[in-house]
């Protein structure tokens, strides 16, 4: 494929490049606005018992489960003034007049009368009496269609005095904008820096800017196979910052490999081009193709996961990488088929004379040379140093916390998480952290024997009377002295599951939709793992021929996701570094960004494996004894990797100025990953793993052989 698609660069290149055009023109077109596409985070999954729950109480009520959106009031002179009773009913006939509004509660009218009813208006009241808020709850919906509602509810009510609006939704929409605002600001911190690296690591004005051609054209054609697939399914907003990180750094990665190669077989052809970019295509081509296939399949495994978000990444990631390596094979040729020697245009005498020997002969007297000479001197002293310095750096995720996204994520400036704030010090409770019972089918005198048993657990402040719904159904919500999240409210959630009543019944709200999630995605990460693990050894199996270098690859791989994992447990779970990266810490981290960080780091480290190894088959194919095809293939790989991952670290690593917390840790984690991995994995630990191993590197069975 790579010989054809070669073939058609050279015989018409002006016809491709042509072709390219029109089609970033249209996808420019049509895939503009794709943001306002896009649905929100979503992470809890449809097959869980918690969703169900939530699905079927939907269903009985017609509203949304629980409040999404949390009206805060000031109130100075008490709350049981008539002044403030007069504002309060003046904000709940507001919230009521709006279409999409289906509940509104108060502490006016919270819990009936009685002394039950007198504990539930007072959870509504701050304890110093000077503060209230009203719960809101739209009508049955998707989560677009809340926020949506919620957005337009704070439109017509932020304006008042003393009024501040929070909850779930509201959270969401926050972080939804705060997505478009940070991709925009990462942007414009990443651009210029990559810019000047590119000049310097391209060597040149030309060279550099072929990266800048190909992510973007990516990007262009990515956001259209979004706004295509948002009319099938959800697609999540956050799959934005992923594919203009991904699109620019994987474009880097395939431009800067084709390149280096390319000049190198111009200095060895130079009165014959085409000669040169066709030996450039099927070596460093071939070697783009398999990248892109074990990138794209570490990606796509996040498909598994009936999560919307997860699907949303790795539906976006795959096609990326996709679409990245098809530019990367059928665009770049075209340009470097037109360019010929121009490729040097534009490059600073400076630059030109630091540039290393492009001849392959004199190759073994660079410093990379030298380092792998002197790595595989010292074999075990290497391996044992580096195993032992990644080891020590993944340490700390053996203390690793979980939680989800709520408004401890967002920065105080928003006002959700001002709300969550308020709640969080001056009231007895927040009604997020309710646990909510459903149930089916119970006899009255049944189900207040449930709730007397329910009420006798240590943890719970207070319940309310069960609610008869529609369909047989009974609510009875519990309200935990803990934080919801909290290990103290799981543990509750595990108590309250244990009692069985002789009835169906069901918990749902925010605590138990984490326990559901964090069970949902336990089961099926084997399977996502494995397919994984079947693609990488299978990919580079019939890349190198051999059966070790793939396990050996695996390996690697899993010790630079520990290393990551150690990393952002220690910066962001333990509270470091955040005045430098402005951030606060929850003492956990975001269930979801381990998941999309094993993805990504798994297929970024394959990725500068299979530039590593794939030249160091290459050699060793020649002839050359193992030793020198490692130092050589290190030689002509090691400026490649080192600098890719350094403009790739720039382009993840700007998007850790977010000022979501879970998008800073995924996209720090990402970035240290990568560094660890194109310096102590690739040159120091993989090229003494192959000196110890010797010709065992390329051992496999008869059969395979074929």
């Amino acid at each position: 494929m790579v010989t054809r698609l070669t073939s058609l660069a050279l015989r018409r290149p002006r016809r491709v490049l042509l072709a390219t055009l029109a089609l970033a023109g249209i996808a420019a077109l049509l895939g503009a606005g794709v943001a306002d596409r896009l649905d929100p985070y979503e992470a809890a999954g449809a097959d869980t018992p918690s969703a169900t729950a939530a699905k079927t109480l939907e269903r009985a009520t017609g509203l949304e489960p629980g409040a999404g959106v949390l009206v805060l009031v000031d109130a100075p002179t008490g709350v049981y003034t008539h002044a403030t009773r007069a504002r309060v009913q003046g904000i709940e006939r507001s919230i009521r007049s709006d279409p999409e509004v289906g509940r509104v509660q108060s502490y006016l009218d919270a819990g009936g009368g009685g002394d039950r009813g007198g504990a539930q208006r007072a959870l509504l009241v701050s304890r110093d009496a000077r503060m209230t808020y009203l719960t809101v709850q739209f009508r049955a919906g998707t989560p677009k269609q809340h926020q949506d509602a919620a957005q337009h509810l704070a439109g017509r009510l932020e304006h008042l005095p003393g009024v501040t609006l929070g909850g779930s939704d509201l959270g969401f929409v926050w972080g939804n904008h705060t997505v478009q605002s940070d991709l925009r600001h990462a942007q414009l911190i990443a651009l210029p820096i990559l810019l000047v690296l590119l000049l310097l690591f391209f060597r040149g004005v030309i060279a550099g800017l072929l990266p800048l051609i190909l992510g973007g054209l990516s990007i262009l054609l990515c956001e259209l196979a979004l706004r295509l697939a948002s009319g099938l399914t959800a697609i999540s907003i956050f799959t934005l910052s992923l594919v203009s990180a991904l699109s620019l750094g994987l474009a880097i990665d395939y431009s800067l490999l084709i390149v280096s190669r390319y000049r190198e077989e111009l200095a060895t052809h130079p009165d014959d081009p085409a000669t040169a970019l066709y030996r450039t295509m099927t070596s460093a081509g071939r070697t783009v193709c398999f990248s892109a296939c074990t990138v794209a399949a570490a990606l796509a495994s996040l498909l598994v996961f009936p999560q919307p978000y997860f699907f949303s990444m790795g539906l976006a990631g795959a096609l990326v990488v996709l679409l990245t390596c098809a530019s990367a094979i059928i665009v770049l040729p075209a340009l470097l088929a037109i360019l010929g020697h121009r490729i040097n245009m534009l490059a600073p005498a400076w630059l030109q004379a630091s540039r290393p020997h492009d001849i392959p002969g004199s190759a073994d007297e660079g410093r990379w040379y030298r380092l792998a000479r002197f790595v595989m001197a010292h074999p075990i002293l290497v391996a044992l140093t580096a195993a032992t310095i990644l080891i020590a750096i993944a340490s700390p995720v053996l203390t690793i916390k979980l939680t989800t996204a709520n408004t401890k994520t967002l920065p105080h400036s928003a006002s959700p998480r001002q709300v969550g704030d308020a709640l969080q010090s001056d009231f007895r409770t927040d009604p997020s952290q309710n646990i909510a019972i459903l149930t089916t089918h119970a006899s009255g005198p049944a189900l207040r024997r449930y709730q007397a048993q329910l009420e006798l657990l240590p943890g719970i402040a207070a319940s309310t009377p069960p609610r008869s719904l529609p369909g047989n159904l009974a609510l009875l919500e519990l309200t935990p002295t803990t934080p919801a999240l909290s290990s103290a409210t799981q543990q509750l959630l595990r108590r309250v599951q244990t009692i069985r009543p002789p009835f169906p019944a069901a918990a749902t709200g925010q605590t138990a939709g984490f326990t559901d999630l964090k069970r949902s995605l336990a089961a099926r990460l084997p399977l996502a793992a494995a397919l994984v693990i079947a693609v990488t050894t299978l990919a580079i199996f019939l890349m190198t021929g051999s059966v070790i270098l793939p396990i050996k690859t695996l390996l690697m791989n899993a010790l630079t996701i520990a290393a990551a994992y150690g990393i952002i447990v220690f910066v962001f779970q333990d509270g470091r570094l955040q005045n430098l990266l402005a951030y606060e810490s929850s003492g956990a981290i975001d269930i979801t960004q381990p998941l999309v960080m094993l993805a990504v780091v798994f297929g970024l480290s394959t990725d500068y494996g299979v530039f590593l190894l794939d030249r160091i088959r290459e050699l060793h194919t020649r002839g050359l004894p193992n030793q020198q095809a490692v130092a050589l293939g290190l030689q002509r790989t090691g400026r490649v990797i080192t600098s890719a991952a350094l403009l790739l670290c720039v382009a993840i690593g700007s998007i850790a100025t977010s000022h979501l917390v879970e998008v800073k840790e995924v996209a720090f984690g990402i970035a240290a990953a990568i560094l660890l991995d194109a310096t102590i994995v690739r040159c120091l630990l993989v090229p003494a793993l192959m000196r110890l191993l010797g010709d065992w590197n390329w051992w496999r069975p008869r059969l395979a052989r074929r």
